[in-house]
């Protein structure tokens, strides 16, 4: 999992806005388009970022292809973040290893 990648595709406010919306129900391009009001090509290179970062995947159905969100992609984001979260932080100035210490002395603090 590729998860700066990830985090470069939802960190757009459309991406963001394409991905709630087919979290609730899957939809083609045409669809996308008229649901956040940009055009279909515009929406054609929004899921091309998404896909490319496995947010997403499509189902042929007819002549159109419909999309649907990875949500496994979005709960091992999810756990790679509560992972970072629960990081124990060690307090290195309280040990005396913090070479802040040494700065401050350099700046006559």
């Amino acid at each position: 999992m590729d998860i700066p990648r990830i985090l470069k595709a939802l960190a757009d406010n459309t991406r963001m806005q394409i991905i709630k919306s087919l979290l609730s129900q899957s939809s083609c391009g045409k669809g996308l388009a008229r649901k956040t009001g940009i055009s279909e090509a515009a929406v054609s290179q929004h899921i091309k970022i998404l896909k490319e970062a496995g947010l997403l995947s499509g189902e042929k159905r007819g002549y159109r292809m419909h999309y649907s969100v990875n949500t496994d992609v979005l709960e091992e984001v999810s756990e790679f973040f509560s992972i970072l979260a629960k990081t124990p932080r060690e307090e290195v100035c309280n040990t005396g290893q913090c070479s802040c210490k040494n700065e401050d002395k350099k700046e006559g603090n």
